[in-house]
């Protein structure tokens, strides 16, 4: 066949490797796929390569051929079309992840362009506010307790209310990360979302968790499922939604946990800069962002400790169902 595209010069298993190895020609060739009928890569003179697909129109018995290449104009359409049922969320999520694709292939130098600069944003979203309540952190605790959940993933939530890290950095804790003489547990970088690690004291009801897995856990992670593969946040939130219709309290999602825990902290008098220093979160402007990741070399683990240990308190007796009544004492002498 040869036509703009060239003429086929026959048929190869396409790979990395085979397709390095062409090399180019007076005239434009095309090289066709053993493994998908009518792909190919075309190679220009100028020793550019590109792929397009040769398809035969039904009932017509015409064959047609067309480029292959992700256009801004194509992604827009594609996604327009998402939008355009409705659904603008599942619209802006498929922008998000495309986007954030074509940037790394970009920074590896496996595209010349990011096809998805410059699309409009579709809906945003609404930035979630859901807190728990006193009673609902209670109840929660009490249906964690009961056998609802397997005691891995019962003891990731649990640890979540304790310390306010992330569901995912509970989930993928290991032994190693744990210091068995301070008990602390240090977050590394790696699996750290501002790739800073975090050291955070564990005390009380967190530190008892972390001792009952350390007993029958040596080495490597400290949470797996019955298949062994290792816990994350995805497989927490699949627990949590196949139990929606029994769930103890309103939906909620592991993150609320993590904001929970930040406003209790924050109304029991902690100041901002330390919630965010328990929770791994940056605060501040950019000129204090920059001052904490280059010159700060401090993860303030006396305050830490502190506020940990009285958020422990503070959760012993809300479990315990004592908080209700302190309040209650509190309106009373009031």
């Amino acid at each position: 066949m040869a036509s703009g595209s060239g003429r086929t010069r026959g048929t190869v298993s396409l790979t990395h490797r085979s397709i390095e190895a062409f090399r180019t020609a007076e005239a434009p060739y095309r090289i066709s796929d053993q493994r998908c009928i009518g792909l190919a890569v075309r190679v220009a003179p100028s020793g550019v390569k590109t792929w397009d697909l040769a398809y035969r129109i039904r009932g017509s018995g015409k064959v047609r051929r067309m480029s292959l290449g992700i256009r801004r104009r194509d992604i827009r359409e594609l996604l327009d079309a998402v939008a355009d049922r409705g659904a603008e969320r599942e619209a802006e999520k498929r922008r998000q992840t495309v986007g954030a694709m074509f940037r790394w292939a970009l920074s590896q130098d496996i595209v010349e362009t990011d096809a998805t600069a410059g699309l409009k944003g579709y809906d945003p979203g609404t930035p979630r506010d859901r807190v728990l309540t006193v009673d609902e952190i209670e109840a929660l605790w009490k249906w964690l307790d009961s056998g609802a959940l397997p005691s891995e993933p019962a003891d990731i939530l649990k640890l979540e209310l304790l310390t306010g890290a992330r569901c995912g950095e509970i989930s993928g804790l290991s032994a190693e990360e744990i210091d068995r003489d301070q008990w602390t547990w240090t977050l590394p970088a790696a699996r750290s979302k501002n790739k800073r690690p975090r050291v955070t004291p564990l005390v009380g009801v967190a530190r008892e968790i972390i001792e009952a897995r350390l007993y029958n856990v040596q080495a490597g992670p400290l949470f797996r499922a019955e298949t062994g593969t290792v816990l994350t946040a995805a497989h927490i939130g699949h627990y949590l939604l196949v139990r929606r219709d029994r769930l103890p309290i309103e939906k909620f999602t592991t993150h609320d946990l993590r904001r929970t825990v930040a406003t209790m902290l924050t109304e029991m008098g902690t100041a901002l800069d330390l919630v965010a220093a328990v929770v791994g979160h940056e605060v501040g402007g950019k000129e204090t962002r920059t001052l904490v990741r280059h010159y700060v070399r401090t993860d303030l683990i006396e305050r830490k400790l502190h506020v940990l240990r009285s958020w422990d308190e503070r959760l012993h007796d809300i479990v315990a169902g004592r908080e209700g009544q302190k309040v209650v004492r509190l309106l009373k002498t009031g």
